[in-house]
């Protein structure tokens, strides 16, 4: 029976001797595991890391929302101008001497005056006149 325990002794020493495996004190594997402390500390990391990213979001979110408002107030602006163009070219058309003589003798009937038709007034003769009017009127209402 010696021999056999022998024998046992002889492989276990063998295996030991081959054993490839890097030897690791107590401290090694305590400096390994993990503890309480440090995975809260990850948690915490990793939290603040996710908050980070989250806000990163919200501000590219934000912003596409002001770029998509600033676009179509441009679009608006765009449609003013051609609008406001419009409206200038009326403008100038209706102020068009030709243009509104056009439109005094088809709409409203109005036609040059004949020769015999016309009055020439001086200018002292209307601001005596005027002056005088006013004066009636001015005396009449007391």
């Amino acid at each position: 029976m010696q021999q056999v325990e022998r024998g046992y002794v002889y492989q276990d020493r063998r295996r030991r001797d081959y054993d490839v495996r890097p030897h690791v004190t107590r401290q090694q594997r305590k400096k390994a595991e993990m503890t309480a402390r440090d995975r809260s500390r990850i948690l915490l990391a990793l939290f603040v890391a996710g908050m980070l990213a989250l806000g990163i979001i919200i501000a590219a979110a934000y912003g596409a929302s002001i770029n998509y408002n600033n676009n179509k107030l441009r679009d608006s602006n765009a449609a003013l101008k051609g609008e406001v163009e419009m409206l200038e070219i009326q403008i100038q058309s209706a102020n068009n001497i030709a243009e509104i003589q056009e439109r005094a003798e088809a709409e409203l009937d109005m036609l040059y005056p004949a020769a015999d038709q016309l009055v020439v007034l001086s200018q002292t003769a209307v601001a005596v006149d005027i002056g005088q009017a006013l004066r009636t009127t001015a005396s009449a209402g007391h």
